[in-house]
């Protein structure tokens, strides 16, 4: 009888986290704003200089450009979306590294 509660129990953890974890997961059209956003918040805050904004811009331009031509040439497979998305991860980085760049921020 434990048992059987037990793998029931179990069973509806494992579904709840299937649908949560679905619910949450962004697009990457959502990532790309998300990131245009943080590149124009770091400009205004002069936590960015023009020359590492347009660095970010451009290298988000290229994303968001491949992402396009991929969605119109047809279906996006998971491996382009998986590069597409270590694209997004390391500039999210980028951004995160050039928004908290310590040497520049003691001047």
């Amino acid at each position: 009888m434990k048992k059987k509660s037990f793998v029931v129990l179990f069973m509806i953890a494992a579904v709840f986290v299937l649908v949560t974890g679905a619910a949450f997961a962004e697009s990457i059209p959502d990532k790309v704003a998300k990131q245009q956003s943080r590149i124009d918040h770091g400009i205004r805050s002069g936590q960015l200089s023009a020359a590492e904004s347009e660095i970010l811009q451009n290298n988000l331009n290229h994303i968001k450009n491949r992402y396009y031509r991929l969605v119109s040439e047809g279906r996006l497979t998971r491996y382009e979306r998986a590069s597409l998305n270590r694209q997004l991860q390391e500039n999210s980085r980028m951004i995160y590294n050039r928004k908290h760049n310590t040497v520049r921020a003691l001047y």
